[in-house]
């Protein structure tokens, strides 16, 4: 299976290439520790127990794997200021061949919770320099980088029918007032294809082959001490 992503623009491809996504973990996680000591101060005189962090999650771990980030193509001015009766912004591009559109308020906003309303200033659509193109029957998840916890920015999640629609425009989330600059090569936003299918909800109690299935899953991981979750197949 192929993720064909393609540009029209000459250079953006070597100087800000969409990459998989494995390759943005976050600077803050790849410095956690996978094991570290917790004091267990209610036994004896207090006693240290190795435990793991989150390191060790596969939740997270596999999360890294999936789908590609595309990293902004330039360096992105925003300037944005409220009053209690005004919102003023500006933006504007290093490189004058990339552009950005906005959403009013009332297209999304104004029908938001209000603590978002107070989070979100402005929701900007950037205009994708980049086009996918999937095989019949895929389609492609729009997500927000979560875990950069970037104070300024977030895009919303979204879903792109890649194999008829190629565009990726996102929609860019504005949390930061005041002035300041998105560098080129910033993650953006994190693509997921997945193929289309449909599935039907069984809800069971107890069930046999669902026991099975977990008491032989735990039995692998339980019986390694490194790299529990690594293929696990059951």
């Amino acid at each position: 299976m192929k993720v064909k992503f393609d540009t029209n623009l000459e250079g953006l491809k070597e100087t800000a290439p969409i990459q998989p996504a494995i390759k943005f973990i976050p600077e803050w996680f790849k410095r956690m520790p996978m094991q570290y000591m917790e004091k267990l101060s209610n036994v004896g005189q207090g006693v240290g127990a190795s435990m793991s962090s989150t390191k060790l999650c596969p939740g997270m771990i596999e999360y890294f794997k999936q789908g590609y980030v595309v990293p902004l193509w330039a360096d992105l001015l925003i300037d944005i200021s409220r009053t209690d009766n005004e919102l003023k912004y500006a933006w504007e591009f290093s490189d004058k061949t990339y552009k950005l559109d906005h959403h009013l308020h009332s297209q999304f906003l104004d029908y938001a919770p209000k603590h978002a309303q107070q989070n979100i200033h402005m929701i900007f659509k950037l205009i994708n320099p980049w086009r996918v193109k999937l095989p019949k029957g895929y389609s492609m998840y729009q997500l927000p980088m979560h875990y950069h916890y970037d104070d300024n920015f977030h895009v919303l999640p979204g879903l792109y029918p890649s194999d008829s629609y190629p565009e990726l425009h996102s929609q860019l989330c504005i949390t930061k007032l005041g002035q300041f600059v998105i560098e080129r090569g910033t993650p953006i936003a994190h693509y997921v294809p997945f193929k289309r299918e449909s599935f039907t909800l069984e809800i069971t109690h107890n069930n046999k082959e669902m026991n099975k299935f977990c008491n032989i899953s735990a039995r692998k991981i339980d019986s390694k001490f490194k790299k529990r979750w690594r293929n696990i197949d059951v």
